[in-house]
């Protein structure tokens, strides 16, 4: 009896040719041959019978990968085809399906194998970046607290507070409220920049796409792109970040000094 099923990858994975080593000596355990096949910007497609022919193509402006699809057959009549597909993701919710293999393999010994070798081929090729990129919600619900807090602030709603409080919101955030009126706006609007700057990155799909990829091809001029983004990236987040508690921070120690000298 013949097991046709797939596993998919939900992590977004970075892909050297030491990694294209490692996973093409996972699938020839179950198939002979292995065959690659490259999907570039322009929508053009390659060929290629080796690790060594792929990572010596073209991986910039319209050459550069976007679907990279392997093949593996073999006489024992077993089928892989695992797809890795960088543009396969929509801002807020989805499945963010990374890389997908589809398999047919003639039992279930080996379905339970390749399904344990592919779960550890999948931790060791992870990037750390995409735990960030699953903040959006909490970005989301950040920026909505503080949405309110305005709107306590500015439309006369003293039990927003109290709300906020019960919801969750840190007394970071709530005791701005608190302060005077001239150093609290300034603290809101910092914040909601903040955010804003955070969740652009984060939701918009151009810039999810830019700063969040989820397949680095890593060959050919795209290893030094990946290095800039990566810089950028932790530029950018790091100095929201490290400027929102400066924010936050300040506006509680004011509002401290201002009691304690009343």
């Amino acid at each position: 009896m013949r097991i046709k099923d797939s596993y998919i990858c939900t992590r977004a994975v970075a892909l050297d040719k030491e990694r294209l080593t490692e996973l093409e000596t996972i699938l020839l355990k179950y198939c002979s041959q292995i065959t690659y096949e490259t999907t570039d910007q322009s929508k053009q497609i390659a060929k290629y019978n080796s690790i060594d022919e792929l990572v010596c193509g073209d991986n910039f402006g319209q050459k550069k990968v976007r679907i990279l699809d392997i093949h593996g057959t073999g006489d024992n009549q077993n089928k892989l085809h695992v797809r890795f597909n960088c543009y396969r993701i929509r801002p807020l919710i989805d499945t963010f399906r990374v890389f997908e293999c589809e398999y047919e393999l003639s039992d279930k010994q080996e379905q339970f194998r390749l399904i344990d070798d592919l779960i550890l081929f999948s931790k060791k090729a992870r990037v750390g970046y995409w735990l960030f990129a699953k903040m959006r919600l909490f970005d989301l619900y950040v920026f909505a607290l503080v949405v309110v807090a305005a709107g306590a602030e500015y439309f006369g709603w003293p039990d927003m507070v109290r709300t906020l409080e019960n919801l969750g919101a840190p007394k970071a955030l709530t005791g701005t409220l608190f302060i005077s009126c001239t150093y609290r706006t300034l603290v809101l609007l910092g914040t909601m920049a903040a955010v804003a700057i955070v969740d652009s990155c984060v939701f918009n799909p151009i810039m999810l796409k830019l700063f969040f990829p989820p397949v680095n091809f890593l060959w050919g001029e795209e290893i030094r792109f990946y290095n800039k983004r990566k810089n950028l990236r932790n530029q950018i987040v790091w100095g929201v970040l490290i400027a929102l508690c400066v924010s936050l921070l300040s506006a509680l120690l004011y509002d401290y000094l201002k009691t304690w000298m009343s």
